[in-house]
């Protein structure tokens, strides 16, 4: 999957590319990077199975769950 994600960067890159215009005053590498990320993390959500409101809720669960864990010196239970 690595190279996946990776082919997914440099169409991102190719696309900034051709899109970049010099006389707008941005550097290249500033204009390029939010789309070379937003194409990789495209790539990475259509591959999840999972929507991205049930990972939200994951990871509120287990920083729940870490803090009672820390508070009480033990591990967490239902």
């Amino acid at each position: 999957q690595v190279d996946d994600i990776i082919q997914a960067g440099m169409i991102g890159l190719m696309d900034a590319a051709t899109r970049y215009e010099q006389g707008h005053g941005t550097q290249f590498e500033t204009f390029a990077t939010p789309r070379i990320r937003g194409a990789m993390l495209d790539e990475l959500r259509a591959n999840d199975w999972l929507p991205r409101g049930v990972r939200r809720v994951q990871k509120r669960i287990e920083a729940a769950m870490a803090a009672l864990e820390q508070r009480h010196g033990r591990a967490a239970a239902e």
